[in-house]
């Protein structure tokens, strides 16, 4: 019996030992519990403050990879500006080298415009002088026959008139003497001059009687004076034509002297002329 209570006692013990140890274990299992709780929570706010955090550092990453994106097409912008401007200083020097060889070029044209205008030129008065040299030498050929032609006539009127004056050679003792008659030729004039007066002055109503011999004495005395005079006239017409004569002949002279000196000099102007055409057209052939 006792054994048995003592078998129960141990057991009430052991069974309380026991609970106690449970409730011990309870509450350090609550202890625990909610140690490991507040850690869990702890843990879980840590958890969303590192995936708060490694969300901004994925936005921060992000945001660096947007602007290393940003730094890199930058780089490359600039490395593209940098290789378009060396593009461009090419194309400038390019359209320097281009402008220098078009302006060589327009100043070679220009050139060639004025060796070209220079020829046209040259030749145009290469054309005009061999017209001018043709129209020349056909002036100076008709010239030429003119001249001559008109020398043979002056040499043929002078040779006319000198025989005209050999002809009247004979005439100048007689057209002295006329020189010398002309004061008897002035009375005679004077004479006739004054019996046509007389004539004039006699009365119309004398009978026949009384002027019949005073008439017939005075037409005998104009016939008379009347032959005078046609012999006088005669004369000075002779020495008058004689005179002529000479003057037309001095004056043939002095004009067939004047064409023989104008054909000499025109002659030898043109001459003049046409060796200074030759040498320049030569010249300019050269």
């Amino acid at each position: 019996m006792l054994d048995k209570k003592f078998n129960m006692t141990s057991n009430v013990e052991v069974a309380q030992r026991i609970r106690q140890q449970l409730a011990d274990k309870e509450a350090e299992h609550e202890t625990e519990k909610r140690h490991l709780t507040q850690v869990i929570h702890t843990l879980q706010n840590q958890v969303q403050e590192l995936q708060a955090a490694q969300a901004g550092a994925i936005v921060l990453a992000e945001a660096k990879q947007r602007a290393d994106d940003n730094a890199s097409r930058s780089m490359e912008a600039k490395r593209v500006a940098e290789v378009e401007c060396v593009r461009l200083a090419d194309m400038i020097e390019k359209m320097k080298k281009n402008e220098w060889a078009y302006a060589s070029q327009v100043e070679s044209l220009k050139a060639q415009t004025l060796v070209f205008e220079a020829e046209h030129t040259l030749v145009y008065q290469k054309l005009e002088t061999r017209d001018q040299l043709a129209e020349l030498r056909q002036k100076t050929q008709l010239s030429e026959e003119a001249l001559q032609v008109e020398l043979r006539m002056a040499a043929h009127q002078a040779e006319t008139l000198a025989k005209a004056q050999q002809r009247t050679i004979a005439d100048d003792s007689r057209a002295s003497n006329l020189l010398n008659n002309n004061h008897s030729r002035d009375s005679l004039h004077q004479s006739l001059a004054s019996t046509f007066r007389r004539v004039l002055e006699l009365p119309m109503d004398l009978t026949p009687f009384v002027i019949t011999g005073e008439n017939q004495a005075l037409r005998d005395e104009v016939a008379q004076l009347r032959a005078d005079l046609h012999k006088a006239n005669a004369s000075k017409s002779g020495f008058a034509t004689h005179v002529d004569l000479k003057k037309e002949n001095f004056l043939l002279r002095q004009q067939v002297e004047e064409m023989q000196a104008i054909q000499k000099k025109f002659l030898g102007s043109a001459r003049k002329n046409n060796l200074t055409m030759m040498s320049s057209l030569s010249n300019q052939r050269g």
